[in-house]
């Protein structure tokens, strides 16, 4: 994740990295992680991935991420 993807948490991840090493921004971006899904869980999110953006399903209603058009 740290090296194909680009967003906020890659960002997160290489800042505790020049502020620490680079095995404590794995941990911490694993534990972050971590920390988003089981809440995705606790909430019974479901997210159906397709050919576009990923979209999450929440109590019936569909949320699209951030910039990510119908």
């Amino acid at each position: 994740m740290l090296t194909r993807y680009k967003g906020q948490l890659k960002d997160w991840a290489f800042a505790i990295a020049k502020r620490s090493t680079m095995r404590k921004a794995r941990v911490a971006l694993a534990r972050r992680l971590a920390i988003i899904m089981h809440a995705m869980l606790a909430r019974q999110d479901r997210v159906r991935i397709g050919l576009g953006p990923a979209i999450l399903e929440t109590g019936g209603r569909l949320k699209l991420p951030r910039g990510a058009t119908p």
